[in-house]
């Protein structure tokens, strides 16, 4: 096995900080959470910078074209409230005006879309067809990464909510996405912080470690990523999500030891009932393009 360069840095020294544990299996890249969820490729370590990725990387594109996750949209009215609040950090930041443009990558069934539309020219990029044909009923849809595909015009705001984590070359991505950024567009990147406390407590039993994820970021490494796209990084913060009990009892059904909980949260009518978290272990840049 030869290991890809560091996505950070760029460095090619590294040492495997975890095993391969699916061993040729496909891994899991549901909403639909379990055991097998934890399960992940070989995840290497950057001897310069400290960033942590899979690698060799795994050729996983097919699964998420071909993937349909009818758990995700089960859960629509908490994640309506979750990109209600985020459209409120959003327009705090980067606040709309008469033609200004916002694309969400990874925009899923177009939840946020939805709400970011109010205010702003919306499009989205999703590569699951499904997902896709679902936010295509409401939206304008590119099926393709933005590194393959040619805008003919130039977007003031760029979300990825949850979806930089899955990039197997997120350079690539960035680099992309700065060349349609006017100067001065701001994007809002939410993703695991490997560097916060409770992950450094957990190890390898953070929930962010999971088979559908190629990439583990801490602040300064994110930050780094960006700042060498022109990018100025001008706030971080935790992210409010909203749950449903019952989908947060999903959530903790990838462990075991914590079956119990997960039995009682999904009992009526404790299951329906809606609370707002916002977690350690998590986090929001929002950076804005300067040059």
């Amino acid at each position: 096995m030869k290991d890809s360069a560091c996505p950070i840095c760029l460095a090619t020294k590294c040492f495997e900080r975890y095993p391969d544990e699916l061993r040729g299996s496909l891994p899991l890249v549901d909403y639909n959470f379990q055991p097998a969820t934890r399960l992940t490729y070989r995840i290497v370590e950057c001897l310069r910078c400290r960033h942590q990725w899979v690698s060799p990387a795994p050729q996983v594109e097919k699964l998420y074209v071909e993937n349909q996750d009818e758990a995700y949209l089960s859960a629509r009215a908490q994640r309506s409230a979750s990109a209600e609040a985020w459209l409120k950090i959003v327009t705090k930041h980067a606040p709309p005006a008469v033609g200004h443009n916002l694309l969400d990558v990874g925009c899923a069934t177009g939840i946020f879309l939805d709400a970011a539309s109010r205010q702003y020219a919306v499009l989205g990029v999703e590569l699951s067809d499904w997902a896709a044909n679902v936010a295509s009923t409401r939206h304008k849809i590119l099926r393709q990464p933005i590194s393959q595909t040619s805008l003919d015009i130039k977007m003031d705001v760029v979300t990825m909510w949850g979806v930089i984590e899955h990039l197997p070359d997120p350079r690539q991505e960035l680099e992309a996405i700065s060349k349609i950024l006017n100067r001065h567009g701001t994007i809002f990147i939410y993703t695991g912080d490997r560097s916060a406390l409770v992950p450094r407590l957990l190890r390898k039993h953070w929930w962010w470690y999971q088979g559908m994820h190629i990439q583990y970021f801490s602040k300064s490494g994110l930050r780094s990523l960006l700042e060498s796209f022109g990018f100025e990084v001008i706030k971080t913060l935790n992210l409010p999500l909203f749950f449903s009990l019952r989908s947060l009892a999903q959530s903790m059904n990838r462990y075991k030891s914590l079956k119990p909980f997960v039995w009682i949260l999904r009992k009526r009518p404790l299951a329906q009932f809606h609370i707002r978290l916002m977690i350690s272990g998590e986090m929001l840049m929002i950076a804005r393009k300067v040059r």
